[in-house]
């Protein structure tokens, strides 16, 4: 099994996205956005999907007035189908999607992955077609409201039963957040996606901007410790803004 990690743009976003108490609050970074590639016996299997390609030269056609508050900064050749075919890879390649939930720059093309099966937690699903308030600007129905063939999860999920990819529900950014442990046998990582932002949210209890629940998300980080420990992993955070030294991308690394 190896792993491929693609970085695919990002957005403009205050460090008070990552703690609205933080040393640096008053000024801006960028926000990376990661997709994983898993290459299995059994299949192929995308964490994440990145956002939407449209997202390029219209963000305001498809975010709305959000657009205001997500300075989106993606090229051409941010867009996840570019990023596969460094590594010979095409949607028609895919067999699973996890998506670790359903904010617009987590789920973007699922409608250019036809063969594959999208494993989402049911109460992800469900809010992202009935968020709060809180958190509508950043679920785009246009992402996920397709004739997808979903697979609807109720907490821990083997993905192909030997224990090598395990989906587990890390709630908190997200009533249906949910993260990947993917045991390589050389370096074994916990794909957090935002269950935490970073290793500076998780390590000061830090709670970021956007958040559903702050106990479950203290529950989460917990869990994220735990598995870390146990298996001897590394935690991997999509946006962590020291990600070029942290995340080693595709085609120049594989993870083993």
């Amino acid at each position: 099994m190896k792993l491929h990690a693609f970085h695919t743009g990002g957005e403009i976003a205050p460090w008070s996205l990552i703690d609205p108490f933080h040393p640096k609050i008053g000024e801006t970074f960028t926000v990376p956005f990661h997709v994983f590639l898993i290459q299995h016996d059994k299949g192929n299997v995308l964490f994440d999907l990145g956002a939407h390609p449209d997202l390029a030269h219209d963000p305001r056609a498809r975010l709305g007035p959000a657009a205001d508050d997500f300075d989106v900064r993606l090229s051409p050749e941010d867009d996840i189908i570019p990023q596969l075919a460094k590594v010979g890879v095409t949607p028609d390649d895919i067999d699973i999607v996890v998506l670790s939930h359903l904010h617009y720059d987590h789920c973007g093309g699922i409608e250019f992955f036809p063969r594959a099966r999208f494993l989402v937690q049911e109460t992800e699903l469900r809010f992202a077609h009935w968020p709060g308030i809180y958190q509508r600007s950043v679920y785009v129905k246009a992402d996920f409201e397709h004739p997808a063939k979903w697979r609807e999860l109720r907490g821990v999920h083997d993905v192909f039963g030997d224990g090598t990819l395990v989906a587990y529900p890390t709630p908190g950014h997200t009533p249906g957040h949910q993260s990947l442990l993917v045991g390589l046998d050389d370096d074994p990582l916990v794909l957090c996606a935002d269950a935490a932002y970073t290793a500076y949210n998780l390590e000061n209890r830090a709670l970021p901007g956007i958040v559903w629940s702050a106990d479950a998300m203290v529950e989460s980080w917990d869990l994220l410790e735990e598995l870390s420990d146990r298996h001897g992993a590394r935690l991997i955070y999509t946006h962590d803004p020291d990600h070029r030294t942290t995340i080693l991308t595709a085609p120049g690394h594989t993870y083993t």
